[in-house]
């Protein structure tokens, strides 16, 4: 999900989503495309 940083600012701090939990989907889906954790990298 794309975060869009003027919407995201034009909100009151109240007015936020805020995530209660881990997305453990970042691990699964994000960890192998970061290339900083690889032997290439």
């Amino acid at each position: 999900m794309p975060l869009n940083l003027d919407t995201y600012f034009a909100l009151d701090v109240d007015e936020h989503q805020v995530q209660t939990s881990f997305n453990f989907e970042l691990i699964r889906e994000q960890l192998p495309t970061v290339t900083l954790f690889t032997d290439e990298g």
